[in-house]
C-alpha cells in the first residue's frame, strides 16, 4: 500500500528559518509579535535580524514569569523601531504598565475594544472600589 503525502509531524526541510529549532522557534515569535502589533494598530519596522539583536543572550530567559524577559518599546506611542524597542524583565513591564495606565494611556486595541462597548474615547476606566476599613 503506497501513502500518498509527507508523513505527520514536523518538516525541518520545509521551515523558512532552516531546520534549526531554535532559529525556527525565533522566527515563529517575531512573526506572532509583528502580527499582533499589526492587530493592534501599531506600526512594525523591525527586522528579524534587529529582533534578533534585541533579544541577543536573553532569549532562552524568555517567559511568563516575574524575572523572565519581554520586548516592550520605551515610548508607547512611538513605533516597534530598534531605538524605541527593549528587552526587559516582566517585573520592569508592569511597573511601566501601571505607571502609564496611571498616566491615561490606552492602547489603539483598547479604544476600538471600548468603542464597541458605545464608550466614548478618553474617558477614564471603570473606578476601581477601594475596601473600607472598619477599625
Amino acid at each position: 500500500m503506497n501513502k500518498i503525502g509527507s508523513p505527520p509531524g514536523p518538516r525541518p526541510h520545509a521551515w523558512r528559518s532552516g531546520p534549526d529549532p531554535v532559529a525556527h522557534a525565533q522566527y515563529r515569535a517575531y512573526i506572532q509579535q509583528r502580527n499582533q502589533a499589526q492587530f493592534r494598530g501599531e506600526t512594525w519596522n523591525l527586522t528579524l535580524a534587529e529582533w534578533r539583536e534585541l533579544w541577543g543572550d536573553l532569549w532562552p530567559l524568555r517567559g511568563r514569569g516575574r524575572e523572565h524577559y519581554c520586548m516592550t518599546r520605551r515610548d508607547w506611542t512611538g513605533d516597534w523601531t530598534l531605538h524605541n524597542t527593549h528587552v526587559i524583565t516582566r517585573r520592569q513591564h508592569a511597573q511601566m504598565h501601571g505607571r502609564h495606565r496611571f498616566e491615561g494611556y490606552r492602547s489603539p486595541a483598547r479604544e476600538r475594544w471600548l468603542a464597541r462597548l458605545h464608550i466614548p474615547p478618553g474617558r477614564p476606566g471603570r473606578p476601581r472600589k477601594v475596601p473600607v476599613c472598619n477599625e
